[in-house]
């Protein structure tokens, strides 16, 4: 019974551990481009997300540029027109607030 205590106990705080590694990393890289940004904005430059999949129809070739996402690569017709496009910035609007609406009317 104490080894089964162990072993739950031993694989609890290694699932923890995991998280937590993975938590900080992502928490570091999100960091890091926050402060790129920042010198880039700095410079009079942007960031904007390019999509090579944007504007294609046809399932087997979304797929096949689906495989070149983040990896630096551009995707180009035969005419060397860039297929694809920049994801437009949708400004952030704050979400509505509800409030309780009571009326003071007695029927």
């Amino acid at each position: 019974m104490n080894n089964l205590i162990l072993v739950v106990v031993t694989v609890a705080v290694t699932l923890l551990a995991v998280r937590a590694f993975k938590w900080r990393s992502v928490y570091k890289r999100m960091q890091k481009q926050s402060q790129s940004r920042e010198v880039l904005q700095r410079y009079g430059l942007d960031t904007e997300l390019y999509l090579g999949t944007l504007g294609v129809n046809d399932k087997e070739l979304r797929d096949a540029i689906d495989d070149f996402r983040f990896t630096g690569h551009v995707i180009v017709d035969r005419n060397g027109g860039i297929i694809g496009g920049l994801v437009p910035n949708v400004p952030v609007r704050p979400k509505p607030k509800l409030r309780l609406v009571v009326s003071n009317d007695v029927n």
